[in-house]
């Protein structure tokens, strides 16, 4: 055999060195480089999410290998925050400063305050 017919067979041994039985899984830097709904590991391999849903945080399910939240529930919050996809709440208003305007950030740094108008 020459040399010319040889290099395709040797360049699939180099790739994959058990004869065709188990190819070199590529590797991922960033998410958009796996196929949806995958995901890029530390390690650098594309895998899913989560299996179940103990794999996710609290407040979310593992649907289709991806956290999502939680099935709607009847969540309250004081009536200085809200509730974000009735999962979990957050301030109304950004922090700002006891002594902040809606022009001036203020310059009291011993309590933030969640206040419409104010400079955060």
């Amino acid at each position: 055999m020459d040399d010319l017919n040889a290099r395709p067979l040797i360049l699939a041994v180099m790739l994959c060195p058990s004869v065709f039985a188990a190819c070199v899984q590529p590797h991922c830097y960033a998410n958009l480089d796996c196929p949806a709904p995958q995901i890029c590991n530390a390690t650098g391999a594309c895998v899913f999410a989560c299996s179940d849903s103990a794999a996710c945080a609290a407040g979310f399910v593992c649907e289709d290998h991806v956290c999502q939240p939680a099935p709607a529930r009847d969540i309250t919050c004081p009536p200085d925050m809200v509730v974000v996809a009735k999962v979990f709440c957050v301030d109304r208003y950004e922090a700002s400063r006891g002594d902040a305007s809606a022009t001036s950030a203020g310059s009291d740094a011993t309590k933030a305050h969640s206040v419409a108008g104010v400079m955060p």
